[in-house]
């Protein structure tokens, strides 16, 4: 019955009103009743809540979208599903930081479910946080009971040596930068001395040599 319920839902929010007389007497009083379901069982809305955001998703403004998954997150906080794809949608959406939360609060809600904390340390690093990705993987390596979810954190956790040692390694290999000296200035040769000219004695006049 809840199921017939949620499609009318979905149906009075996405059609155009134009296409069904429907007052808005009427969309209050089932608006109660769905409500009153939510109440009783939050999860039981799942359903319409994923069929709005399919239409958030094609139509909607990724602004107008988020907005719409943290009404619902309000109302299904622990709804694992919503979580993780609300999680997808961010990191589709590049807002990494963002999508790293909501995949650690579906870890939380799935503690089994070791692949959230693969998505964490693979946007982490994006966000060039080795270190705490590295810490992330190693987690995974230590809880891991099947060898799939292991092998992956292995071969992520030689992806990140790989990236911290190449850039060491290329800096070693790089030959030193010459340093070029600046021209020596050659010594000027010192002036010659111009030898000094003699003075000539003036010659006596005939007055004076008498």
């Amino acid at each position: 019955m809840f199921r017939q319920i949620c499609v009318i839902l979905v149906v009075l929010l996405v059609v155009p009103a134009g296409v069904f007389a429907v007052s808005q007497e009427d969309k209050d009083a089932l608006l109660q009743e769905i409500g009153n379901f939510i109440d009783k069982d939050p999860a039981v809305v799942g359903g319409a809540v994923n069929s709005i955001l399919d239409d958030y998703e094609r139509e909607g403004t990724i602004d107008e979208t988020i907005a719409f998954y943290r009404k619902a997150l309000k109302v299904l906080p622990d709804n694992a599903g919503l979580v993780t794809r609300f999680a997808d949608r961010l990191s589709d959406w590049r807002r990494w930081d963002e999508a790293i939360e909501q995949y650690r609060r579906a870890q939380v809600l799935e503690p089994h479910n070791l692949w959230h904390s693969m998505r964490v340390a693979d946007l982490l690093v994006v966000l060039d946080k080795f270190d705490e990705a590295k810490n992330v993987l190693d987690n995974i390596v230590a809880q891991a009971q099947d060898n799939w979810n292991r092998s992956q954190a292995q071969e992520r956790l030689a992806n990140i040596a790989s990236k911290v040692t190449a850039p060491a390694v290329e800096k070693a290999a790089a030959p030193e930068p010459e340093i070029k000296k600046a021209p020596e200035k050659k010594a000027e040769p010192a002036p010659e001395s111009k030898p000094e000219k003699k003075k000539k004695k003036k010659k006596r006049g005939w007055f004076f040599g008498r």
